[in-house]
């Protein structure tokens, strides 16, 4: 537990960090994310998510994700995203990445694309 909540720390350092930067590197944005699970039959599971995005032009975005779960460990994915030009107002985008654990998680270097449509 007191693993998680240093992760935790690490992670809203980080964020604050990031959000601090914005004025000077204006095309880096980001999130931390805090998911509270509650499966039937089990303890509550606390998820933290860092999530940091570089804008590379108005349509094309560089991103790096954190993951920290407290049984699965810690994976870290990488992705690019591309939003189809403005005429459709950025409402479909395609990403690209990899996903691999990188701290007590088992989970192997998996790459993924996948398709988003923004309602």
């Amino acid at each position: 537990m007191r693993r998680c909540k240093l992760l935790a720390a690490l992670l809203a350092v980080i964020f604050v960090v990031s959000m601090v930067a914005m004025p000077v590197l204006a095309e880096w944005s980001g999130a931390l994310i805090v998911t509270r699970e509650h499966p039937i039959g089990h303890e509550p599971v606390t998820i933290y998510t860092v999530a940091l995005d570089y804008a590379i032009t108005d349509w094309w975005y560089v991103d790096l994700v954190l993951d920290s779960h407290p049984a699965q460990g810690v994976d870290a994915d990488v992705s690019t995203t591309f939003y189809l030009p403005e005429l459709l107002s950025k409402t479909i985008y395609v990403t690209a990445g990899v996903r691999s654990g990188v701290w007590h998680s088992a989970r192997p270097p998996t790459p993924y694309v996948s398709a988003a449509l923004r309602l």
